[in-house]
């Protein structure tokens, strides 16, 4: 991901949900407790903090991603 920061509003939250849906399933799933140091965490979301603050929600999240690659995939 480009901009590691924390999400400030309902706009960078869901261009953060656009930047991880192509990595969403597959890497996301082989690579996400891979500590590669700060910087190198680009196999997760980063979207903690904009759904605790609930600038996004779950359920806009995984629709997201079962729109792009299905159930299967996603799964």
């Amino acid at each position: 991901m480009a901009n590691p920061g924390i999400p400030l509003t309902r706009d960078e939250a869901l261009r953060r949900v656009d930047a991880f849906l192509p990595s969403a399933a597959g890497a996301y799933a082989r690579l996400r407790n891979k500590d590669k140091g700060r910087g190198g965490h680009v196999h997760v979301s980063q979207l903690s903090a904009a759904l605790r603050r609930r600038l996004v929600s779950e359920e806009e999240v995984v629709n997201a991603l079962l729109a792009r690659y299905g159930l299967v995939p996603a799964e």
